[in-house]
């Protein structure tokens, strides 16, 4: 038998008893985690760990199946455990990354709510986390989502040519990867390139169809550029897909103002409205196209309850903290 049979031959029976080795809870809790049951892969995984809790594989996936119940707490502890047995493997330390990220989040939200104050973004951003991040994607730079959470780490913080040299590498990797594309149109728009934004949802738009957030970023853009007939076509494709957003008929009866159609220009507005009674900026619209059609008394009513309302939301938050 020559030697390169002998080396597959030999490869094969190790994985094969590699495979037999596996705890049988661990692997019905890998099929349950890939098929999104999380509640049944947490009952597998918590099992697996009982059998074995010095296995990083067990650790690791029970941290990650408790991270997608929001279980952040718990998922740090079993991450943290798994990063110890091996720190080599880039999952284990995105998984971890993402879970600090997480909880810092949340921390900040919550922080900011109870002290009636807007937080900056860059407090949101836990400094182990990222390091975490950081270090998974100088392990494996093919880790595509350990890039798109770093990528977002650093918008938090501006650091927008970090932030695009990852979503970059994503989108080279993987033009059709979910969301890459509305995330460098954000990014672009933060940039100041307003062109790039545009081309970027458009691919978005291109690949996902469906995805209505994108289609309505596009027609806010193209109604900046004073392209209101080629905006009204993405908003109304949007509508199809998200019929109860506000800001989706806000825009829509900005394209309808625009086209001169002051009829569907007032029952955009007017849903709006219905969809977001406590926002200022409708009820300044709903006022000029009161007025436009010539109903003063009712646009005056709308400005008194626009002024009303951005009154009231000026009182309820102090401005964040300078980054």
């Amino acid at each position: 038998m020559s030697r390169v049979l002998l080396c597959l031959l030999a490869s094969c029976v190790l994985e094969t008893a590699a495979a037999a080795a596996e705890s049988p809870h661990y692997l019905e809790a890998r099929q349950r985690y890939e098929a999104k049951e999380y509640l049944l892969a947490m009952l597998a995984a918590e099992r697996a760990v009982q059998e074995d809790g010095e296995n990083a594989g067990h650790r690791y996936l029970y941290g990650a199946v408790l991270a997608e119940l929001k279980q952040y707490s718990d998922a740090e502890a079993h991450l943290r455990k798994a990063v110890a047995l091996d720190g080599r493997k880039a999952e284990y330390l995105y998984q971890l990354g993402r879970v600090l990220l997480e909880q810092s989040q949340q921390a900040v939200i919550r922080r900011g709510m109870s002290a009636g104050v807007r937080m900056s973004r860059s407090e949101a951003v836990d400094a182990e986390g990222l390091a975490l991040l950081e270090r998974a994607v100088e392990l494996d730079g093919g880790h595509l989502a350990a890039r798109v959470r770093l990528g977002r780490a650093y918008t938090d913080q501006n650091r927008f040519l970090e932030t695009l040299e990852q979503f970059q590498a994503v989108a080279e990797a993987d033009p059709r990867y979910p969301e890459i594309q509305s995330y460098l149109a954000v990014l672009y728009l933060k940039m100041g390139r307003v062109i790039q934004a545009i081309q970027a949802l458009q691919a978005e738009v291109e690949h996902y169809p469906d995805n209505a957030m994108a289609r309505l970023d596009l027609g806010d853009l193209l109604l900046q550029l004073a392209q209101p007939r080629v905006a009204l076509r993405h908003l109304l494709a949007a509508e199809r897909e998200s019929p109860e957003t506000p800001d989706l008929h806000y825009a829509l009866a900005k394209a309808y103002r625009a086209l001169d159609q002051p009829g569907k220009a007032l029952d955009s507005a007017l849903k709006c409205v219905e969809l977001a009674p406590d926002a200022p900026a409708p009820r300044y619209l709903l006022a000029q196209l009161h007025r436009r059609n010539g109903q003063p008394e009712l646009a005056r009513r709308e400005l008194a309850t626009a002024e009303r309302l951005r009154s009231r939301q000026s009182a309820t938050y102090r401005p964040p903290k300078a980054d």
